[in-house]
């Protein structure tokens, strides 16, 4: 059940998950990209027997294949409540939808595939072969994990520093190749959304730059009721961001655009300008919500990384 750690980073593990878990699929989700226009194909010339008899849309509502990247080095601890659940993933359902983030500031998409397209996938990641494929790390020490999963098998690694060949390097690339492909060709999925807002400490750690047109807060909750400080930002804790809905989660949206278009801010800062009434700054960090989010805002367990 525990995975092998060699060199001192992940190793890729082949293991049974609990049987609470519903998200199995984290491998083939990533492949679901063929499904807009092209499959990027991973070197799958030995695979095609076995991911052909993979069958990802069975009619059920779970999630039945999964992909997704995370941990991995330092960054700016306002990141952390956009990455909570991954820095990109991909979920299919048994009835052939899929989900995919892009990335962490980016919205989250919906796809809807054929059963063809998930039979592509299935060949694309090796469904099918994982038994085969040898535990092995790249050594990098800093490095983020790929997990991939289909119904209640697993393949976890650190890709980083492996050769281009090893299966769980060729897994990656190809996740990473159709994850741009299908998030293009998606809808937004403007369903709820997690935020957090952090005031700006004194004196100012961040640039006016980052500032620069600074919106106004949005909703109608004071801006000093809901934010916390810069000190708890570097204490932060995945499942503890706020939640928005309907018309507040629609406003906050819109706050995102503006700066991930430039209109507001730098992208470079990592979060969204919002300035008080008194001139107070404030980081505001917005991110989409998935239909598989439990009440705190996360995935289940085997839909995170190790």
């Amino acid at each position: 059940m525990g995975m092998r750690i060699l060199g001192g980073m992940p190793a890729v593990s082949r293991r049974k998950p609990s049987s609470a878990t519903i998200f199995g699929a984290v491998l083939l989700c990533s492949i679901t990209l063929s499904s807009c226009g092209g499959t990027a194909r991973a070197d799958s010339s030995n695979t095609d027997e076995a991911g052909s008899a993979v069958e990802i849309c069975d009619g059920s509502a779970r999630v039945r294949l999964a992909a997704l990247t995370g941990g991995g080095g330092l960054v700016h601890p306002g990141v952390y409540v956009l990455s909570e659940n991954g820095w990109h993933y991909l979920l299919v359902s048994g009835q052939c939808e899929a989900w995919v983030l892009k990335e962490p500031t980016a919205s989250l998409k919906h796809v809807m595939l054929s059963r063809e397209q998930a039979r592509s996938l299935a060949r694309d990641f090796r469904v099918g072969e994982w038994s085969s494929i040898t535990p092995a790390s790249g050594g990098c020490s800093d490095a983020p994990t790929v997990r991939f999963r289909f119904d209640k098998d697993e393949v976890i690694g650190a890709p980083c520093g492996l050769k281009p060949e090893h299966p769980v390097s060729a897994m990656d690339a190809a996740f990473r190749m159709q994850i741009e492909t299908l998030h293009a060709a998606g809808s937004a999925a403007e369903w709820d959304v997690r935020y957090w807002l952090a005031l700006e400490p004194t004196p100012p750690q961040s640039s006016d730059a980052y500032y620069r047109n600074a919106a106004s807060w949005p909703l109608s909750s004071s801006p000093d009721a809901v934010a916390i400080s810069f000190a708890e930002i570097s204490r932060y804790q995945r499942g503890v961001g706020r939640h928005a809905s309907a018309e507040e989660a629609s406003l906050l949206r819109t706050l995102r655009t503006s700066w991930l278009d430039g209109a507001i801010g730098w992208r470079g800062s990592g979060f969204i300008p919002i300035v008080g009434p008194d001139g107070a700054r404030f980081q505001l960090y917005v991110r989409d919500a998935s239909p598989w989010e439990n009440a705190s805002g996360l995935h289940p367990d085997d839909l995170t990384w190790p």
